[in-house]
Parts: structure tokens; sequence; C-alpha cells
């Protein structure tokens, strides 16, 4: 398994990828097909943007149910990893400030008597619902330049 915490790198054709039934759409960032065009080649720009780790969490938090968020073990598990591996993520991906700068505040971590609850905010809605807007526009470009012109 890739260390999570690592920088992400620009998804490639058949990586795993935790919130889509099968691999990565093969045409991705870099790609030089001259059958992109320039918006189809942001498509990928972006898409290769996305923080897989932080959208496995999103999808996590999004699936559970509202407003009840998932317990610090519970979240890790769920995802192979450590508790404290997830805790780091977490925290990168709430509203604390790191380094000087405040984070973009898509969860939020509560403490319930001994257990640690993540809660998926506003924020991280739009945030996972951007995402898998961008994943799904990539796998139907995908399909559309995998079909044998008519």
């Amino acid at each position: 398994m890739t260390d999570p915490l690592a920088p992400a790198r620009p998804p490639r054709a058949g990586d795993a990828h935790p919130d889509v039934a099968g691999p990565v759409p093969a045409v991705t960032a870099g790609n030089s097909s001259p059958a992109l065009e320039s918006g189809q080649q942001a498509l990928f720009d972006a898409l290769a943007q996305i923080d897989g780790f932080a959208l496995a969490i999103l999808d996590e938090l999004a699936a559970s149910p509202h407003p009840g968020g998932m317990s610090l073990p519970r979240l890790g598990k769920r995802l192979g990893q450590g508790a404290s591996v997830v805790l780091r993520q977490l925290t990168a991906m709430s509203g604390a400030s790191l380094g000087g700068r405040p984070g973009p505040g898509w969860v939020r971590i509560e403490r319930e008597e001994e257990r640690w609850i993540a809660f998926l905010t506003d924020a991280g809605r739009a945030r996972h619902a951007s995402w898998m807007a961008l994943v799904a526009q990539a796998e139907a470009l995908e399909a559309d330049l995998a079909s044998p012109s008519s």
C-alpha cells in the first residue's frame, strides 16, 4: 500500500480509485492524444489534482447517516489505515490552521466521551460532489473516446 501522506500524483490508467467501480480512466493529464480538446484536457488536469485519500474519506463520511458522523477507529478500518494516519488527514481537511494557513473545512472532528467522531461539513459535501462529478465526466469521456467512431 502506498503512503497516504505522500504528495498526490496524477492517477494512472489502471489505478484503483476508492470511489469508482473500476480503474481510473485511461486518458489522464499529460496524455497528449490529438483527440483531446482543451476542455477535455482541463477536465483531466482537474481530475489529476484530486487527493485520493481525501476523496476516500469524504466518500465514507458522505455515506454515513447524516448527521451521525463516523468514529475514527471505524473510519480507519473502512479505509485500511491506522487511526493516527486518518486523524492526520482529517486534521488537514478540517478548518484547523496548519503552518499559518487555515484548512478547507471539509470535516469537523469532535470528541464524544472517549471517542473521536468525524463529521462531514457542508463544504465537505460540496467538495465531494464536485470531485465525484469530475470523475463521472472523465469516465463518460473515456467511454466516448473508446467507442468506435460512426
